[in-house]
């Protein structure tokens, strides 16, 4: 059995000659792996739950666990760097600092377009931890293992630091006021904040101040996801999260949720995921 604190690291060279390596991530994505990818030349289109996105030179795309991932297209100069990392601490770092309105936030804007310096540095950033994983391959003491453990919590730190430098930069050049984008945010804010005692649409329309057919349309309309569908996601999430934890009951955290009875809880979970929580715990506790 795999220690739940073991890293598991997913690094390839992407090119237009080696793209079955894209094609095939959904044997690896099914790890609930997070993956960085860093574009330094050409082109790549993909597909994220239905929603395409257009890569360049320069430009990152953060994955996060548990979402349908496929390739649209691709220029035959393309080339870039493939991070992937299944650490448990790594999902505690991304939390420390990203609260669930912007882990959502993320999960909706997984790319951003970095400045030649900034891509410089995550490259050779990226490229050195790599020679550091390969020049230790052969020695897995606690010292390495606590070396790279360290080393892709830092890439992890850095990203996240451009990623809110991004969405500052984003946020202040749109002053145009957008009527579906500005419901969409304020949605996300009431959400955040209600999440674990209100999981009606009909809640969320209400505080906004709108018909539930109108609020779930532009809902819709800005995000492609429906307003049941982002409620879902942010407590499943959020329950994920609380079953990586051994030492808490489920029974306890069906109740922390607010959830009627345990029985609830697990079909509510079950019906999302397609594994109970039990299941669910007892898989995380096997990597």
């Amino acid at each position: 059995m795999k220690n739940s604190e073991d890293l598991e690291i997913v690094f390839k060279k992407i090119s237009s000659a080696n793209l079955h390596l894209v094609e095939d991530l959904s044997s690896e994505i099914s790890k609930d792996m997070y993956f960085l990818f860093i574009c330094e030349n050409g082109r790549l289109k993909i597909m994220i739950e239905g929603v395409a996105f257009e890569l360049f030179k320069g430009d990152v795309c953060i994955y996060t666990p548990g979402r349908n991932v496929s390739l649209i297209d691709y220029s035959h100069d393309l080339s870039g760097l493939l991070l992937g990392s299944s650490n448990d601490r790594l999902q505690r770092t991304i939390y420390s600092v990203f609260n669930v309105e912007r882990l959502i936030y993320l999960r909706s804007n997984p790319t951003l377009h970095l400045y030649q310096e900034q891509l410089n540095t995550l490259s050779q950033f990226v490229k050195s931890a790599i020679e550091v994983f390969k020049e230790t391959s052969q020695s897995e003491t606690d010292y390495t293992k606590k070396l790279k453990d360290s080393l892709v919590n830092s890439v992890c730190y850095y990203v996240l630091h451009l990623y809110s430098i991004y969405r500052s930069e984003s946020e202040n050049k749109n002053n145009s006021f957008n009527r579906s984008s500005d419901i969409l945010k304020r949605f996300l804010v009431l959400l955040f904040h209600n999440y674990i005692k209100e999981r009606s649409v009909e809640f969320y329309a209400s505080q906004i101040g709108l018909s539930k057919r109108y609020f779930s349309t532009m809902i819709k309309s800005e995000s492609g996801k429906t307003p049941k569908q982002w409620i879902e996601q942010v407590v499943i999430e959020e329950i994920k999260h609380y079953l990586s934890n051994p030492n808490m009951p489920i029974k306890e955290i069906a109740y922390h949720f607010n959830f009627t009875s345990q029985s609830f809880f697990g079909k509510f979970f079950k019906e999302s995921v397609g594994i109970s929580p039990k299941e669910y715990r007892q898989n995380i506790l096997k990597k």
